[in-house]
């Protein structure tokens, strides 16, 4: 039996975020470190560097470099904080967020929209078990309060739009997946935030957030083990 977002919590979990360390120095406070990609880097993100773990200072995405608090002389490997997944209705989700107060407990966070639609292939040739129709979000905080348009991109969006990359790449090259045709990335500045009718602004999360959606029918292919 094929269960969606078990699939994609086991695979997201299992996602490898390590690197080899392409340079490194320091200033006798602080390390700079050089990777081939930095992902979904920010400030205030963990890495593990060869075992321990770090928080970033801040990032140069355009060359690939972080800076991290404490002085490393040398390091082999770099491992970026694993996002959270979770699945549920936006009202359940937000509930489960409520309860966390610690946002490094929760954020980074890949939320499946829950109600999830599934089309199932019974014939015996067919090598596709599910089509999905998957609507997943790469979300981090964000400081609506002091934040400009561009803020949002450089702070947040490139980041998750990067993870995503990678996340799609990865899945592709998984063996769970069959091909699919198509799909769609939006960008959300603020997620969950529309206008109503009367011009009122609403909000599916009391978290202030901001990243990006990938909408597909994923065709998760036949005979997986899952649970």
């Amino acid at each position: 039996m094929v269960i969606v977002p078990y699939i994609l919590r086991d695979f997201i979990n299992d996602l490898d975020l390590s690197l080899p360390v392409l340079d490194i120095s320091n200033d006798g406070t602080n390390t700079t470190i050089t990777l081939s990609n930095i992902y979904h880097a920010r400030k205030g993100i963990i890495y593990d560097i060869d075992g321990t773990d770090y928080m970033v200072i801040s990032i140069n995405r355009a060359n690939n470099t972080v800076i991290v608090g404490g002085v490393i002389p040398s390091a082999v490997t770099a491992t970026i904080q694993t996002p959270f997944f979770d699945h549920d209705t936006p009202y359940g989700e937000n509930n489960k967020l409520g309860q966390i107060p610690n946002a490094a407990d929760k954020l980074p966070l890949i939320y499946l929209l829950e109600i999830l639609r599934e089309t199932r292939f019974n014939t015996p040739d067919a090598i596709v078990d599910t089509e999905a129709d998957i609507r997943l979000f790469f979300l981090d905080q964000a400081n609506v309060s002091d934040w400009m348009v561009q803020d949002y991109y450089t702070n947040v969006i490139e980041g998750q739009r990067n993870l995503l990359e990678y996340f799609i790449d990865q899945l592709k090259l998984s063996g769970l997946i069959g091909e699919y045709t198509q799909d769609t990335i939006y960008n959300w500045k603020r997620f969950g935030v529309y206008q109503t009718s009367a011009g009122s602004t609403n909000s599916l999360f009391d978290e202030e957030l901001s990243g990006v959606e990938w909408r597909v029918s994923l065709p998760i292919l036949k005979n997986l083990n899952c649970g």
